[in-house]
């Protein structure tokens, strides 16, 4: 690695290293950095590169005095400027109580949302300002993250899908099939493959479980004179005229 006065240094080694952070609420929690370099030099300071944090999907969110690192939204450390180095709180160090103050109102909100079922913002800082929960700290709305994800998701809605254009009138018409296998775990029988057919006109359904996949073509000559059978009870004719199956080769 490279060092801003231009020396070459080399580390000796890599690895993950816990760091107990310091946070407006719980009060501190455990962070794993992964790929952590160890480079043996005379400076006593450990450095966190903010483009290696970025392409992990982190975000940063820098202020005059302060800096915030969330992940997912969720608010993981919070650094403090000090001699133009934004250093990151950990749960030994002493807390300013101006930074609490305005660290709190933008992270605390956020951190409620989610356990009060998310919540949107102005209902939590209604139960906050009518003290309806004992115990909730002072909040505001959060500008930093006001969007959550889950949220969003739910409230998306699928588009309809369209309605097929063909449609069978009689029984045996379509036939959809197919067959699944090999399976991890065989059954009591041994079998490791089925094959599941289903009339469309009927909903007619038959699960063969099968051994071997080569039994499939046998199995099927004899659904087809039991399924021919059973719908030809009322002296009509029917017979299987096409089967569907979803082209992934296992018929093949």
């Amino acid at each position: 690695m490279r060092t801003a006065t231009g020396e070459l240094v080399s580390a000796t080694r890599i690895g993950t290293v816990p760091i107990k952070v310091w946070l407006p609420a719980p009060g501190s929690k455990t962070i794993l950095p992964s790929n952590v370099l160890h480079i043996p030099s005379p400076c006593s300071t450990n450095l966190i590169s903010v483009s290696r944090l970025t392409v992990k999907g982190i975000n940063i969110s820098f202020k005059p005095e302060s800096a915030e690192i969330y992940r997912d939204e969720l608010l993981m450390a919070v650094a403090k400027k000090v001699d133009c180095l934004y250093t990151i709180l950990t749960a030994g160090n002493g807390m300013d109580d101006t930074l609490l103050i305005s660290l709190k109102d933008q992270t605390l909100t956020t951190l409620w949302h989610y356990p009060l079922g998310h919540l949107h913002q102005q209902a939590v800082l209604r139960i906050r300002s009518n003290e309806l929960v004992r115990g909730l700290p002072a909040l505001e709305v959060n500008t930093i993250t006001s969007l959550c994800n889950a949220c969003l998701k739910g409230k998306m809605i699928r588009i309809l899908f369209k309605l097929g254009t063909h449609r069978t009138n009689a029984p045996l018409e379509l036939i959809h099939s197919d067959l699944c296998g090999p399976m991890q775990q065989k059954s009591c029988r041994s079998c490791c493959y089925f094959m599941l057919l289903i009339v469309n006109f009927t909903k007619f359904t038959v699960l063969h479980c099968l051994k071997k996949k080569s039994e499939a073509a046998n199995w099927f000559k004899a659904y087809k004179t039991h399924v021919e059978k059973v719908h030809n009870r009322k002296g009509r004719n029917y017979v299987i005229k096409s089967v569907r199956t979803d082209n992934g080769g296992e018929y093949t």
